[in-house]
């Protein structure tokens, strides 16, 4: 029977978007049909799954140990991790040959240029750049570009031509001014905002209603990742949760999800501040501890889309 202390291990690691974790390869599973999965194995015993097609060309073996950051948590609470690239690290620059130069529309409907190459793997990766300077490139030249973000096993670039556009550092926290709020031809609402240089970036509105912004509110937020379309992706402070707190959340439910034959994780669906659904996994059956539960303390990891990232603390047990 497992212990009390040996089930607490086990619970050890709460992932945190962004960072980076240790994990052994124990072999492979397949779930569905052409659907195969390395199955890995952190430092405190637990599986995860990782999709293979992504990563066949990183010629992984069982046993090997490898290093994976959280890409990304869903809403669910679903972990999405990014093993490390055979070839490129993030924020240093290589020199590529150029596949193809186009005009596309960026994120705040602008023409931009946008440069495809092929990287060390074979693969395609897009590198925006300053339109007047882009234009002067063509098929089958080189180009000197920055890895920015690597995800699925494919990277995203950027250009020394846009370094006043892409110099925020992931994680950090600045001030932005709301300056309008603007329909797109994608029929979405977004946030325009600038910072104090006077770049511009959006917020989706959708995710952030219920913080009554107003044009020309003054706003800090935190920079989450680089996007593939060029641009930084950005989360404001929350108006009521502090990352690193703790704090109450009402119980509405839980979910089972077989990871192995043996092995299961559990979906915990709370309700926020806003009385939104917000949902976290855990290996603990709360269901199996004295009935169901009214509220759950959790430590706020982070946000995303105007949501808190959440984890169970072991008071709860």
């Amino acid at each position: 029977m497992e212990s009390k202390s040996d089930n607490l291990e086990k619970e050890a690691i709460n992932f945190v978007e962004g960072e980076r974790y240790s994990f052994s390869i124990k072999g492979m599973v397949a779930l569905d049909v052409n659907e195969e999965y390395f199955i890995l194995e952190d430092t405190s015993g637990r599986k995860h799954l990782l999709v293979a097609e992504y990563y066949y060309t990183y010629n992984y073996q069982k046993g090997d140990i490898i290093h994976c950051t959280v890409d990304k948590i869903n809403c669910s609470g679903k972990i999405f991790l990014e093993p490390e690239h055979p070839v490129y690290k993030l924020d240093k620059s290589y020199s590529f040959k150029i596949e193809e130069v186009a005009v596309k529309t960026n994120s705040l409907d602008e023409d931009v240029c946008v440069i495809t190459v092929i990287d060390a793997l074979q693969h395609k990766a897009l590198c925006y750049i300053d339109m007047h300077l882009g234009l002067l490139y063509k098929v089958g030249d080189s180009i000197e570009c920055t890895v920015k973000r690597i995800k699925k096993g494919r990277i995203y670039l950027s250009h020394d031509s846009l370094s006043d556009k892409n110099n925020l550092k992931l994680g950090e926290i600045y001030s932005f001014t709301i300056f309008d709020i603007k329909i797109f031809s994608n029929g979405k609402e977004y946030y325009l905002l600038h910072d104090e240089e006077g770049r511009r970036y959006v917020l989706p509105y959708e995710y952030y209603d219920d913080y009554n912004y107003s044009i020309g509110d003054i706003i800090r937020c935190y920079i989450m990742k680089f996007s593939s379309r060029g641009y930084y992706t950005l989360e404001p402070e929350h108006p009521y949760y502090v990352i690193d707190k703790q704090y109450s959340f009402t119980f509405l439910s839980q979910e089972t999800r077989y990871i192995t034959d043996t092995e299961k994780e559990f979906t915990i669906i709370v309700s926020d501040i806003f009385h939104k659904e917000v949902k976290f996994t855990t290996h603990k059956d709360l269901l199996s501890y004295n009935g169901v539960p009214e509220t759950l303390i959790c430590k706020v990891d982070g946000l995303k889309k105007g949501k808190p990232i959440l984890s169970l603390v072991e008071e709860n047990h």
